[in-house]
């Protein structure tokens, strides 16, 4: 379990939410738990409370996205290894993985 996870971005278009992974028929990318929003990258924040999986599965369910727990559960425990306010990304590759977003982007 870990109290990190990433967060979308500050915008004023964009709502702020939590953000989980998702498996597509493209690769993987970043969604917005509520509103199910593709994001590019995010950032790590402190929730500061302990987040499982399932915790992150049933919220998502909440609002009609269904998630692979699994995923999830390597999501979360990748994210703890970052420092809160990374901005992070996933990773270009078969294999699910986040990684620290570009600076200039």
């Amino acid at each position: 379990m870990t109290k990190k996870i990433a967060h979308s971005l500050d915008s004023e278009t964009i709502p702020k939410e939590f953000l989980v992974p998702i498996s597509t028929s493209s690769g993987y990318c970043l969604i917005g738990i509520k509103s199910g929003r593709i994001h590019d990258k995010g950032v790590v924040v402190y929730t500061g409370k302990d987040l499982s999986a399932g915790e992150v599965a049933r919220k998502a369910r909440e609002s009609g996205i269904l998630l692979d727990e699994l995923l999830v559960d390597d999501y979360l425990k990748q994210v703890a290894g970052f420092k809160i306010s990374n901005r992070i990304a996933v990773a270009a590759s078969r294999k699910f993985q986040i990684e620290l977003a570009h600076q200039d982007e």
